[in-house]
């Protein structure tokens, strides 16, 4: 995932660009740009294993919204991630976010495909 540059989270083609407003829960084939502001793993204490990275991203619109990765592609991910860069995903899921685990107002949560 580099900034502003070709990663597992560009294309050689630009596809319509979608604003975090725009997104509904279930797959989308198209691009979507955001800024990354913060990320830290998230534990499951009783167990004490990694559930996944958590994010939170904020589109051109000023709108923000929480990410996930999960646990077998952080290493995949975290190496290339630098917060306040831009950086574009095609292709990913919007899941409904549940109010007790929700970190920002959007009620659905970005995921990585």
């Amino acid at each position: 995932m580099k900034p502003n540059g070709k990663s597992p989270f560009t294309s050689d083609y630009d596809e319509k660009v979608m604003f975090f407003r725009d997104v509904s829960p279930g797959p989308h084939e198209t691009q979507l740009r955001f800024r990354l502001i913060h990320f830290w793993e998230a534990w499951n204490p009783l167990k004490k294993t990694l559930i996944g990275l958590e994010m939170l991203l904020i589109d051109e619109q000023g709108t923000v919204i929480q990410g996930f990765i999960s646990p077998g592609c952080i290493e995949r991910y975290l190496p290339k991630m630098k917060l306040g860069s831009v950086y574009r995903l095609n292709n990913f899921y919007e899941s409904s976010n549940k109010s007790v685990y929700r970190v920002s107002d959007h009620a659905v949560a970005l995921m990585e495909l």
